[in-house]
């Protein structure tokens, strides 16, 4: 140890006034440009897209810039002023006119905009505000989605504060944040929503759902014709649940002509050894009355896996579901957009072995689309001409921030914009990826950001993503959005950062997301990846440090403390939003979330097996550890439920540090709160990595605190 400290040259004092200039600075990610809307028009002459400040998004960050680009020739951009914030822009087919939700005095409704002209048409007129929108593929016929207005006086975070009397409880509902949250009832559990279809003469309609408009995806869309309406919803005679908006959906098309509403695949809750089944889908084949469906299995001891791995098929719309296996054709999905471009060909957006991409479907078998063969990293926000010969999308990759390209289906692609150019251009860091097997024998996947100069081993970051099935990907930033920690900063100032996709990650295969046990083959192969990189000669064996999120805030704390068996030391660790103590976790969620995602995750309920809860909190397994750790945690989240830790972590004598947000949820979404978790991350590593001292006057007292918490390295 002493001769790693000597070697990296650290000392307790002041010593950042040597630093050397670095390329990509902290400030990068609040000035870089981040694309929000992409809409290429029908004709696909014309792009229109939107953009705003910050690799993340922020609640309070200025309304975004629209602009209007042809694409012939070499034509620059121009802001179309009149739309600066304008929401869910896509081009009116057939029109060269702009549809997007607009504030109204009333409540937002559905507008558009006349290129031409500059005139902005209000085309709803409906008291509840509209969230969604489809158009028929001639533009005169449209499908919209309102909701009634949230009622805040009716929450129970309300109740509770108004001198009221006693309030009978739901257990199976009530969980930390009503005590905490002011909008969390609203958030999971919205009011109502209805769907309404406005015709070619301008008549209204509402559509018949048997339940309510698209769950949390508010999926429906318009035949070619605008003669039929598919719609996800989520069945009425389901029981209410935390689950239903995600998983509990059913799938039906609505029959303008004769007003039916036909189910074409209706949801079931698992029961035991019987799956639940849930159906998706809904995409039309242009010009015909088929669509595209796609089925899933569910079991109680599957909480989420299930749903990504739907069979899918293509049937009339009044057709009855296939009943022989040869007509489904199984496949991985992760949070996919589909594009039925026609009958047998039908792309996409998703992700597959962590590149977020377009991919083909065909068959069981997942190969990427044609029109990205020409560019590296991952690619998104796929929009197509209405002929599917153009298609415009965001590039970027873990060392080049975003771009928007242009390509055809021979894979013609070119670089329309130069957003970030300046700033891709400074990034110094390099970045791969890497394999190697995990303890049994699995392969496991990952990235690796190395700093610039080539000195080798490097002090090294390990990043344990949250989900768990949130792929970490080849792009940039890719958890900036969730909890800003510097990664790319600390690549550029000299510390490697490994970022693994570990067991119960999506995108890898069905075996890859299912573990056998959550607590070990994860923890095993972020291990065993770590070790790989010591053993290359890599990572300095006494420089480590590890992070983590949700998910990962626990799954990074129960590494750390397996670690150590191992031979494994980590000098610095910072967790956000994860609950160590597994026994308070169950406690402070509600009892439906315990039954749906503890209990099968866990191996039963905690009243009925303590024994594993306790053995899955890792803050029971700090003694001996001298790594100093830094929580952190959203007021209207888990500061309540993350207390525990850095108790246990002081009682074993673990230098640490609890931060708690205000005005923060499980995500930061004001820049200033951004920002400081930023720069708070950084100061940490780089102090208890590698010594360094930022001598700004306003950060003294910080480093007094953590100064006076150090272990000495001799004891």
């Amino acid at each position: 140890m002493k001769d790693s400290i000597a070697r990296y040259g650290i000392v307790w004092l002041a010593c950042a006034l040597g630093l050397p200039a670095h390329a990509f600075e902290l400030d990068d990610y609040f000035t870089g440009r981040r694309v929000t809307d992409v809409a290429l028009s029908s004709d696909g002459k014309e792009l229109i897209y939107a953009v705003a400040n910050g690799v993340m998004a922020a609640s309070d960050a200025p309304a975004a810039t629209v602009y209007l680009q042809a694409l012939a020739g070499d034509s620059e951009p121009t802001v179309v002023a009149a739309l600066s914030g304008a929401a869910k822009l896509r081009w009116i087919p057939g029109r060269r006119q702009l549809s997007f939700v607009c504030k109204q005095p009333k409540a937002a409704q559905l507008c558009s905009y006349d290129i031409a002209s500059g005139r902005t048409t209000v085309l709803t007129d409906s008291d509840e505000a509209v969230e969604k929108y489809s158009f028929s593929s001639d533009g005169k016929t449209l499908a919209y989605m309102s909701r009634q207005a949230a009622e805040p006086t009716t929450s129970l975070y309300r109740r509770l504060l108004n001198d009221e009397p006693g309030v009978v409880i739901d257990t199976d509902t009530l969980s930390v944040y009503d005590f905490v949250d002011p909008t969390h009832a609203t958030a999971q559990f919205p009011p109502p929503a209805t769907l309404w279809i406005k015709d070619a003469s301008g008549q209204v309609s509402r559509v018949p759902v048997p339940g309510e408009p698209g769950g949390f995806s508010g999926a429906f869309q318009l035949s070619s014709d605008g003669a039929l309406l598919s719609v996800m919803y989520v069945s009425a005679d389901l029981p209410k649940s935390l689950m239903g908006g995600y998983t509990r959906t059913s799938l039906g098309v609505f029959e303008r002509a004769s007003g039916d509403f036909r189910i074409i695949g209706k949801a079931t809750d698992p029961k035991g050894a019987t799956p639940g089944v849930i159906f998706r889908g809904g995409e039309w084949i242009p010009g015909e009355h088929r669509l595209l469906v796609l089925r899933a299995f569910e079991m109680e001891s599957d909480p989420w896996v299930g749903e990504t791995f739907p069979d899918w098929t293509v049937i009339g719309a009044r057709e009855p579901l296939p009943q022989t296996p040869t007509s489904w054709h199984n496949v991985e999905t992760y949070h996919s957009t589909f594009f039925a471009l026609s009958d047998r060909r039908i792309l996409h957006e998703t992700t597959h072995r962590g590149i977020a991409s377009l991919y083909q479907l065909s068959g069981a078998s997942v190969q990427p689309a044609s029109y990205v063969a020409a560019v590296d990293g991952s690619n998104s926000m796929f929009s197509f001409s209405a002929d599917a010969k153009t298609v415009a999308f965001v590039n970027s990759s873990l060392t080049r921030l975003q771009e928007i390209y242009v390509s055809n289906a021979q894979g013609r692609a070119r670089k329309l914009t130069r957003l970030n150019d300046e700033i891709s251009r400074r990034v110094t860091f390099e970045a791969r990826e890497v394999t190697w097997a995990s303890d049994d024998g699995t392969v496991a996947q990952g990235w690796l950001l190395e700093p610039p100069a080539s000195k080798r081993p490097w002090p090294m970051l390990t990043h344990v993503h949250g989900g768990p099935g949130v792929a970490m990907t080849d792009s940039f930033g890719p958890y900036a959005a969730l909890w800003t920690y510097p990664l790319e900063m600390l690549a550029e100032r000299g510390i490697a950062v490994f970022l693994p996709n570990y067991r119960g990650t999506m995108t890898f295969g069905r075996k890859f997301a299912q573990p056998g046990a959550n607590n070990k083959q994860p923890v095993e192969d972020i291990l065993s990846g770590i070790q790989s990189l010591l053993d290359r000669g890599i990572a300095d064996p006494d420089i480590l440090g590890i992070s983590g999120h949700s998910h990962g805030g626990w799954l990074g704390p129960l590494a750390l403390a397996r670690g150590q068996q191992r031979g494994l030391r980590f000098l610095a660790g910072s967790f956000a939003e994860g609950m160590t103590n597994r026994v308070m976790m169950y406690a402070l969620m509600s009892g439906d979330l315990n039954r749906q995602v503890h209990d099968p995750l866990s191996g039963g309920s905690f009243f009925d097996a303590p024994g594993r809860y306790l053995e899955d909190s890792p803050e029971l397994a700090f003694r001996g550890l001298s790594t100093a750790v830094l929580f952190e945690a959203g007021a209207t989240s888990l500061g309540i439920g993350l207390m525990s830790a850095p108790k246990a972590a002081r009682h074993f004598g673990l230098p640490a540090e609890y931060i708690i947000y205000p005005r923060t949820s499980h995500n930061p979404f004001l820049t200033r709160i951004q920002r400081e978790v930023a720069q708070r991350n950084l100061d940490w590593f780089e102090f208890w990595m590698l010594g360094r001292v930022d001598p700004a006057p306003v950060k003294a007292e910080q480093y007094r605190r953590w100064s006076a918490a150090r272990i000495d390295p001799r004891s």
